[in-house]
């Protein structure tokens, strides 16, 4: 009984409350937190996990975890936690942009800097997680590499064919709320929207990205089949639940899912770029590699990593064409993990190896057949010299418009660097501009980064901003590293 409860905490601390309608007590290892006057045990100082196994065709959950002690848990987080979604919502933009505006997946946008104005005295300035500025980039390589500026910039962009990035956001908002998300929201929308600032519980996650399982409608999860007496007479039957999206061009899905597949091989969760190749003896090796995507890039598991702010909450939603598992990991009171998203890809990647024989069969998310007769596969090529990598080069396949450019480059029939997302990559070349020692690399006229003092500078607004500070004495921060550089 909550009066019993009560009591007990007499001698705790009343704690700054993270929602309105949530009262949380920190007792020991543990912290008591009060929804719709119904008190949950839970354990804050402890890393916790949740987890669900879902049949995307029926909707049918084959397990679930919820962290904590099963024996005297009472709070189901998989259910019931609503947590910020990070990059998990990004896929949902990038299908928006792909079928309702003019983008395909070799669109430039802009990756080194963006500004929205909040009100006359805020600025929202989104940073990347890689903390790189790379000035231009591909639509497709934003989307592998989960860039945070490019994604931003969206709603800036013109072919958006809206200057007022609210009602850009409210666009979107509606058909996030189409897929199943965000029911509940009714505040104003800011820019972090994009990137995942609001929370949303793992089982609606789940059931969104049914749609990027099934490839044609989204399944609610369900936990009970039915119930009978003892006489065998059904009192329960649970009515699948089934709910069609927005109409989807059939290529805007065959894009987006192409998108989540390089995703998995090249991208964020590239650690499942071999999973097919072992999993039971390499009995899915000739069903997986089947050259719709690259020779050596598997075409049977897609998957999107997410990140919140300061990595409190991370996520991972992997599928094949038949079931989905999607995964957070987190602390009750939110603090950081400290560790990168990609980790729960390994889980995943575990959950599969262990129990493939015990999920529903798994194939390909790409087929020849269900390939658009308006699509066409291209590969792109680039080169990671210009990355300060290797030097190798490296292509992966897309497919696009066949009436489309084959890409946005100054220069005739050249390809894009998919790192820096410019022409060609040649060889950087090196300017000396003053007698600070400072040093341009250039290539193509593109800057690529300013070495001064010997410091790297990866933009140049960056730079000569420095340079002001220097003069002036004024604060700057470093936006590539949240530094403090002078005052």
């Amino acid at each position: 009984p909550n009066r019993t409860i009560n009591k007990s905490l007499e001698n705790v601390s009343l704690l700054e409350s993270d929602k309105a309608h949530l009262s949380q007590y920190i007792s020991g290892d543990f912290f008591w937190a009060k929804k719709e006057d119904f008190f949950y045990k839970l354990q804050g100082e402890k890393l916790q996990a949740s987890a669900i196994i879902m049949n995307s065709k029926s909707g049918e959950v084959l397990a679930r975890f919820d962290g904590g002690n099963p024996k005297n848990n009472y709070f189901y987080r998989s259910i019931e936690a609503k947590r910020q979604t990070g990059s998990l919502i990004k896929p949902f933009t990038y299908l928006y942009a792909l079928d309702k505006k003019d983008f395909h997946p070799q669109s430039h946008l802009n990756n080194e800097s963006v500004f929205i104005p909040i009100s006359e005295t805020q600025i929202y300035s989104p940073l990347n997680n890689s903390e790189r500025y790379k000035g231009i980039i591909s639509l497709s390589r934003a989307f592998t590499l989960s860039q945070n500026i490019a994604t931003v910039s969206l709603i800036q962009d013109e072919r958006w064919g809206n200057s007022d990035w609210r009602a850009n956001l409210n666009e979107l908002m509606s058909f996030y709320k189409d897929l199943g998300l965000y029911q509940d929201h009714n505040k104003d929308l800011y820019p972090s929207f994009l990137l995942g600032s609001e929370e949303e519980s793992l089982s609606e996650i789940v059931s969104a990205y049914s749609f990027f399982s099934n490839g044609a409608y989204i399944t609610k999860p369900y936990f009970i089949q039915n119930i009978k007496n003892y006489q065998g007479y059904n009192l329960y039957k649970t009515n699948f639940d089934i709910k069609f999206p927005p109409l989807i061009k059939t290529s805007s899905f065959f894009q987006i899912r192409s998108l989540l597949l390089e995703a998995s091989n090249t991208g964020t969760a590239g650690r499942l770029s071999n999973l097919p190749y072992n999993l039971k003896g390499g009995e899915y090796r000739d069903l997986c590699y089947n050259n719709l995507l690259k020779v050596n890039h598997q075409s049977c598991f897609g998957g999107k990593t997410g990140t919140s702010d300061e990595r409190k909450d991370l996520w991972f939603v992997g599928f094949s064409q038949n079931f989905l598992i999607g995964i957070w990991m987190g602390y009750d009171i939110k603090r950081s993990v400290g560790w990168e998203s990609s980790k729960l890809v390994s889980v995943f990647k575990s959950i599969v190896e262990q129990g493939v024989d015990y999920l529903p069969s798994i194939k390909p998310l790409l087929s020849p057949e269900d390939q658009p007769f308006n699509l066409e596969k291209r590969e792109v090529f680039g080169n990671r010299a210009c990355s300060h990598q290797t030097g190798e080069e490296f292509s992966y396949m897309i497919y696009t418009e066949k009436d489309s450019k084959k890409n946005e480059c100054e220069i005739e029939e050249e390809p894009l660097d998919q790192d820096y997302g410019i022409c060609e990559c040649k060889v950087a070349k090196e300017i000396e501009t003053d007698s600070n020692g400072v040093i341009v690399k250039e290539i193509m006229g593109y800057t690529l980064d300013i070495t001064y003092k010997g410091r790297l500078y990866e933009n140049l607004e960056f730079f000569n901003n420095l340079l002001e500070c220097n003069r002036d004495k004024k604060r700057f921060i470093d936006r590539a590293s949240g530094v403090r550089l002078c005052q």
